[in-house]
């Protein structure tokens, strides 16, 4: 079935899950990065990634963080400060890893994953993820980098500020740098969370990230080896970029491949709700208003039956201006 042309299409976000989540528009290849839905008033959006859930199991070997700082470090400091410009507010709100988190000797990473759990509230994601850089700060190891990675998205998922999410990814990143967990020989969990994470930083540049966007995929691509990662993350993240970017020839858009991909999130890893709105999305794109439906419907009954938090409110959010709109 060919995209639906009428008027009644929701409206792009201003760009994605529950990843967001392709990642912005070029005037010859344009991508917007993740399920984003029709901007709200205040002009935010929900991550396109959802909150990673799961084991953090790859071993890494331990780097001294003595050095200077590195590129998405440098990235991580532009953009917090792009967004203390913007919101006015600088500290807590601006930066998420401002220390106010109790002394690393009394951080463990189980005192992180109680605050990641599926019902905690913005505020426990925001300690989470500071008390997370911490213990990678301290402990440059592939399991360290890797739980401030997860912290990273689960934080970006409820706070739908672009530019504190570019910040918040550029910050776990270079945790990622320091443990090592970069180049060619990552595992596929750790180039979901690295595509997903440089997806949040990237589509804050816009324009001048089009250059960037085949690692983004080759990344999500390797990460399809563990597709239970973030409960179905790399098909969720692969059928939005094919359903946002433009079709061949000026892109690779492919309504068909979108469709594939999320109805294999939705079936396999169907308890995440961020899967079934997503699929809603493409539905809608294809003009299946009625499968859309379903799907908008099956998201919002998991909605009511589990507590999920700061990210299940951004969730409704996206449901409801997809109902508005039309979806």
């Amino acid at each position: 079935m060919s995209k639906n042309a009428d008027n009644t299409r929701p409206a792009r976000g201003r760009t994605l899950c529950g990843l967001w989540f392709l990642l912005f528009t070029a005037a010859a290849a344009a991508v917007v990065f993740a399920c984003k839905p029709v901007a709200p008033k205040d002009g935010a959006l929900p991550a396109t990634i959802a909150v990673p859930i799961g084991d953090t199991g790859e071993a890494g070997k331990k780097e001294s963080r003595k050095r200077g700082p590195t590129e998405a470090e440098k990235a991580a400091a532009a953009a917090l400060a792009e967004a203390d410009e913007k919101t006015g507010t600088p500290g807590k709100e601006a930066s998420p890893t401002e220390s106010s988190s109790p002394a690393v000797s009394s951080v463990t990473p189980d005192s992180v994953e109680k605050g990641l759990r599926n019902g905690a509230s913005i505020e426990e994601l925001r300690t989470a993820f500071r008390q997370a850089g911490d213990l990678a700060e301290a402990d440059t190891t592939a399991e360290a980098a890797l739980l401030h990675a997860r912290a990273a998205l689960a934080l970006s998922q409820a706070d739908t500020d672009i530019d504190r999410q570019a910040a918040t990814a550029a910050q776990a990143l270079a945790s990622l740098d320091a443990a090592g967990l970069s180049g060619d020989s990552l595992s596929a969990e750790s180039a979901y969370y690295r595509a997903s994470l440089r997806g949040l930083v990237l589509q804050a540049k816009g324009l001048g990230a089009a250059g960037k966007l085949p690692e983004i995929v080759a990344l999500f691509e390797r990460s399809e080896g563990r597709p239970g990662t973030d409960g179905g993350g790399p098909w969720r993240a692969l059928g939005m970029l094919y359903l946002k970017a433009p079709a061949w020839p000026a892109g690779i858009g492919d309504i068909g491949l979108s469709l594939e991909y999320l109805e294999k999130a939705a079936g396999q890893f169907g308890a995440h709700p961020h899967n079934h709105i997503c699929l809603a999305r493409a539905r809608f794109e294809d003009g299946n208003r009625e499968g859309a439906a379903t799907a908008l419907s099956r998201a919002e009954s998991l909605l009511a039956s589990a507590n999920w938090g700061a990210r299940g409110a951004a969730w409704r959010r996206e449901i409801a201006e997809l109902r508005g709109a039309g979806g």
